[in-house]
């Protein structure tokens, strides 16, 4: 687990509990699959609505615990939305903008 979470303290609580255990549940679906080659590479990212401000501190606690060697980026979902309409993906953001309200 230590090479895996290199800043992760394991001596005392738990360090995915709380905020932190959906994505330590993502991050061992993505490990997973590339394992059982089921991907050559899976991306490990979060995409938060514009409006949920305190997702960026969780996430920076999280990327901490990952150290250097696991990316995880974080990708607004806005931008992803702006991607989209610009490679012509038209219903696809629509559906985005008012299902997500972005």
């Amino acid at each position: 687990m230590s090479q895996a979470f290199p800043h992760a303290d394991l001596s005392g609580a738990c360090p995915f509990a709380y905020d932190m255990q959906q994505p330590m549940r993502n991050l061992a679906i993505a490990r997973s699959l590339e394992q059982e080659d089921v991907v050559q590479k899976a991306w490990y990212g979060l995409c938060p609505h514009h409006q949920n401000t305190d997702v960026s501190g969780h996430w920076s606690m999280w990327q901490d615990l990952l150290g250097e060697t696991t990316p995880a980026p974080m990708i607004p979902a806005s931008t992803v939305l702006r991607a989209g309409e610009e490679a012509g993906l038209a219903d696809w953001a629509s559906y985005m903008r008012s299902r997500y309200r972005l």
